[in-house]
C-alpha cells in the first residue's frame, strides 16, 4: 500500500513538478553540445524497512544537435551494478521516449523501475538546465535598432 501511494505521488509529483525542477516540453529549443545531468537513484522503503536496490547516483549524457535532443545516454563514468542493473536496464528504454517526445513533459515512468525512472527524467532535465536556445525572436536588450542585429549603431 504505501509503495502504491509513493508511486501514485511521484508520479503526481513529477506531471506537476512539485519537486521544483524544471520540465522541459517538446519544443523547447535547445543549445547545441552534449550536457550531462546526475540525480540520485533512491529507493522505496517499506514497512519493515526493505528496500529492493542500493541507492546510486546515475550521469547521463544528453547529446543535443539542431536544437533538438538527439540522444540520451548513460556516461562512461556511472557504473551499475548488482540488482541496480536489472531496475536500470528497465527504465533505460526511456532515452528513445525522451528523444522522441523532444523533453521529459508527460512521460510515464516504468513499471518496477520508478524510482529509476525518476531519477533519469531529472538527471535530463539537470542536464538541459541553462541550455535553453535563445529565441531569435526576442531583440536584444541592448539593441537599439529595431533591426535586432545585435550592433548597437543606433541604425543611422
Amino acid at each position: 500500500m504505501k509503495k502504491r501511494f509513493l508511486s501514485g505521488f511521484l508520479a503526481a509529483a513529477m506531471t506537476l513538478n512539485l519537486t521544483g525542477l524544471p520540465v522541459f516540453a517538446a519544443g523547447t529549443v535547445y543549445e547545441d553540445g552534449t550536457w550531462s545531468g546526475t540525480a540520485s537513484v533512491v529507493p522505496e522503503v517499506d514497512e519493515e524497512g526493505w528496500t529492493d536496490f542500493e541507492a546510486y547516483d546515475i550521469t547521463l549524457d544528453v547529446q543535443v544537435t539542431d536544437g533538438k535532443i538527439a540522444s540520451v545516454s548513460l556516461n562512461e563514468g556511472t557504473v551499475i551494478s548488482g540488482s541496480n542493473k536489472k531496475y536500470y536496464n528497465r527504465a533505460a528504454a526511456l532515452y528513445a521516449s525522451i528523444v522522441a517526445n523532444g523533453g521529459t513533459e508527460g512521460l510515464d515512468t516504468v513499471s518496477s523501475a520508478t524510482c529509476t525512472s525518476a531519477a533519469i527524467f531529472e538527471a535530463v532535465n539537470n542536464a538541459l538546465a541553462g541550455h535553453e536556445a535563445a529565441d531569435p525572436e526576442t531583440p536584444d536588450p541592448g539593441d537599439n535598432t529595431g533591426d535586432n542585429t545585435g550592433d548597437n549603431t543606433g541604425g543611422n
